[in-house]
């Protein structure tokens, strides 16, 4: 059936809860843009940067899960198939390939959505879905706990924050015992640690005074300038950078809103 259809058969009770789910925040929802270097996506010769298909390569670059559904209804066999190679850079240039598993029968769709975790539901949740999701990491949950308890649940939070913690992980996992980091964690700090639009940045010389954070762990304070930006709302997740020599993992001190304002 198509939507009008379906509109016009509903209850009114149904139909006024439905057209106003469309008004005001359906059909489609929208994480905040995730920001990489060469960002640029290509399906043949078609940009899809600002589309679902650039979306899902940026998700996959950084480990994300992602795939896409297409609406075919037998109009075009281009998008009857999976994967779909979605190209970072320029066509003839490719940096990088995202191969993106995409659905185009509903059996996918359905199966699709059934292997997919379900997201945390408080920042209780998601505290320690984060302690055991990222094993390079030493999250410091009192703090994480102080700093996110303030304020109403979030969504955003949550996805941004899986991101962030995730690129952390990856590279704390390139650490070598010698303190060198591998070939894949110096890309991490090339595609994130570098440029306008890094997903994480260092705090304006000024500022520093204010990133001292206490180690619940040992009871020391540790200097946490390094952080990870979230935008909607105003978040940082400071983190100890570099590594202390011989350590192998990275002390993530704080997630709450951000510390400064001027």
């Amino acid at each position: 059936m198509s939507l009008i259809n379906i509109i016009a058969a509903a209850r009114q009770t149904e139909r006024a809860l439905l057209l106003n789910w469309l008004g005001k925040s359906g059909p489609f929802s929208d994480d905040e843009p995730m920001e990489t270097a060469d960002d640029l996506w290509w399906l043949d010769e078609d940009d899809v940067t600002d589309q679902g298909l650039g979306a899902a390569g940026r998700k996959l670059l950084v480990g994300e899960a992602a795939s896409s559904f297409s609406l075919t209804h037998g109009s075009s066999s281009r998008f009857e198939q999976s994967p779909l190679e979605v190209l970072q850079g320029l066509p003839g240039e490719p940096l990088w390939i995202a191969s993106v598993v995409n659905y185009w029968e509903l059996a996918g769709l359905e199966a699709l959505d059934s292997s997919i975790e379900v997201e945390p539901e408080n920042w209780d949740s998601f505290i320690s879905t984060c302690i055991s999701r990222y094993p390079n990491l030493m999250i410091d949950e009192q703090n994480f706990t102080a700093g996110l308890k303030k304020h109403p649940f979030h969504r955003n939070v949550v996805r941004r924050g899986f991101v962030l913690l995730k690129v952390l992980d990856d590279l704390a996992g390139g650490i070598g015992s010698d303190g060198a980091l591998s070939e894949p964690a110096l890309r991490l700090l090339e595609d994130y640690f570098q440029g306008g639009k890094a997903l994480f940045s260092d705090e304006e010389p000024q500022d520093k005074h204010v990133f001292i954070f206490r180690d619940n762990s040992n009871g020391s304070d540790i200097y946490c300038s390094w952080h990870g930006k979230v935008k909607t709302p105003q978040f940082r997740l400071h983190f100890q950078w570099p590594v202390p020599v011989g350590q192998r993992y990275i002390k993530v001190l704080y997630f709450g809103e951000k510390l400064t304002k001027w």
